[in-house]
């Protein structure tokens, strides 16, 4: 049961952080595909990057529902923004669900302070859409796995400050056995290898990314190893599909508004008339 007060404060929160920061800035930054640096830095600042961490952790704890209308609330203003949110909150919804004590320090507390930005790799080449099902296997090595992986579509690609990566599990038996792991930007071999337009959403460095022999230690490893179709379904898919749906629902009512307002405004040259 979400708690009504701290839904309604942030709700309260990013109207203003919309007003003050998202929505003066949204042109720019599809203009100029200028990843919203800024903007995330400002919802950072009211504590809306740590949304779905758990208040013991020093988040605010909410769930999908204050998950809606917060997101709802971004798009009405910047889709790329509430693109860039949304999969940060995925991201995180997953950590959150392992929350082991490095991970609570070095993930959800800055996250939760506004100092962390986290996203999912997840689509392969050779996947397609079905991002559950990757193709890249792991190599055990030292007691940890190194991964080679072409991922196709990552949002905040290159920006974001760790990345939640899937791959097949070292010995799958068949092409759902999968693995999780937290990636930091700062691994050796992790690379953005290309660019996606999006209309709209020009802002939210959605990009390939390539993995060529990354390192990665046991203790990144998200919950068992196998255990990834578990997790993403339980935590980052419905994460996922709620905020993409609030996504939506805020472009669309700004597009509404201003065809309102277009129609309204509208006079014909003989008269004056509507």
């Amino acid at each position: 049961m979400e708690n009504r007060e701290v839904a309604a404060e942030a709700l309260a929160k990013v109207r203003s952080v919309c007003s003050e920061f998202v929505a003066p800035l949204a042109a720019e930054t599809d203009r100029e595909r200028t990843f919203p640096r800024r903007q995330l830095e400002a919802l950072g600042k009211a504590g809306l990057l740590g949304l779905n961490v758990s208040p013991e952790h020093g988040g605010l704890g909410l769930g999908f529902l204050g998950m809606a209308r917060v997101v709802e609330e971004i798009a009405a203003s910047c889709a790329s923004t509430a693109m860039v949110y949304v999969m940060h909150l995925s991201g995180l919804s997953v950590i959150s669900a392992r929350p082991t004590p490095s991970r609570v320090e070095e993930f959800l507390r800055p996250a939760a302070a506004g100092r962390h930005l986290s996203t999912l790799a997840f689509s392969e080449r050779g996947s397609g859409a079905h991002f559950y099902a990757p193709v890249s296997v792991p190599e055990r090595q030292n007691g940890g796995f190194l991964l080679n992986a072409e991922k196709s579509f990552v949002t905040s690609a290159g920006e974001a400050d760790s990345y939640v990566v899937s791959s097949l599990q070292s010995s799958p038996r068949t092409p759902l056995d999968s693995s999780l792991y937290v990636v930091r930007k700062s691994a050796a071999g992790l690379t953005v290898s290309g660019r996606w337009e999006g209309l709209g959403l020009r802002g939210n460095a959605s990009a390939p990314m390539s993995l060529e022999r990354v390192k990665i230690p046991a203790t990144d490893l998200i919950g068992e190893e196998g255990d990834g179709l578990n997790l993403m379904m339980k935590h980052c898919v419905p994460a996922f599909h709620v905020g993409i749906s609030a996504v939506n629902l805020g472009i669309a009512r700004t597009a509404l508004q201003g065809a309102i307002a277009h129609a309204s405004s509208r006079k014909a040259p003989q008269g004056g008339f509507p």
